[in-house]
């Protein structure tokens, strides 16, 4: 037991250097409100060879493995807890910490967004190799640091309007020895959290059909018609029932009207003597 545990931490304190290998931050980036139509510089990271020895470093483009759904990221607006909320942590599709399910729950990001994310840095010239990996030309030299850009070009179409997506940008460190090749030393990754926007046309439309189909609009409209119906035809009926004027004269030539020939005004409801 003491010999396979003696095995154990030597094997342990042989790979520990290459653990510290390189260091990439942030962990974690949120793009709101996200450009559409259009190719923009979103975001950095920065890496750094935290080896002894000088190494070119690989990028890559991905997102979790579907087999890992749970694991993909949840913001809660409740209590802004950014870190450390998981698909799978959810209770009851309410946040573990305030119990709030006023969440932005992310998903996996279509391929061709993956594809439209883009890596450029200034000062080491970085290679593309396939859709999704870029490889720095030059090494980096021991405790060196490069920041590298990040641009997105996201659809300007519905498809993509107020969508949630966690992608991943994984940096790993590769040893060039001479004889050997190259080989993988260690990797690490940032959680790209994106989040696509309404655009205020379409708001400003989804609005207006909403008010035109509210059933209480709808009731508010007809009750006003109503009300204005209602008044025209009072208005109607008291013009019909204005003062009623009534006829003594005698005199046979209606064009000639004297003073006495004048119909008396009476008011409705009074006796006629």
């Amino acid at each position: 037991m003491k010999i396979k545990m003696l095995v154990i931490l030597i094997l342990f304190s042989f790979f520990a250097p290459n653990v510290f290998g390189i260091g990439l931050s942030p962990p974690q980036l949120r793009l709101m409100e996200a450009p559409m139509g259009e190719d923009l510089k979103v975001a950095s990271v920065v890496i750094t060879n935290t080896n002894t020895e000088p190494d070119h470093i690989v990028l890559q483009i991905s997102c979790l493995d579907r087999s890992r759904g749970h694991k993909l990221r949840v913001i809660c607006n409740g209590c802004s807890r950014d870190v450390g909320i998981q698909r799978g942590d959810l209770i009851d599709g309410a946040c573990p910490f305030c119990a709030s399910k006023d969440l932005v729950i992310y998903d996996f990001p279509p391929d061709n967004i993956l594809d439209n994310i883009t890596l450029k840095c200034a000062s080491h010239p970085l290679e593309k190799k396939g859709s999704r990996q870029y490889y720095t030309v030059d090494e980096l030299q021991p405790g060196e640091t490069i920041e590298v850009d990040i641009y997105i070009s996201i659809p300007n179409s519905e498809p993509y309007y107020d969508k949630h997506w966690e992608a991943r940008i994984m940096a790993t460190s590769v040893d060039s020895v001479e004889g050997a090749g190259e080989f993988i030393v260690y990797g690490v990754e940032a959680k790209f959290l994106i989040d696509t926007q309404m655009p205020e046309e379409v708001v400003e439309e989804v609005i207006n059909e909403d008010e035109d189909n509210n059933p209480y609009v709808i009731l508010g409209v007809v009750g006003l018609a109503g009300i204005i119906v209602t008044v025209f035809i009072i208005a109607f009926v008291k013009t019909k029932k204005e003062d009623v004027f009534v006829d003594f004269s005698d005199n046979p030539n209606p064009s000639k009207k004297s003073k006495k020939d004048t119909p008396k005004r009476i008011k409705r409801g009074r006796k006629i003597l």
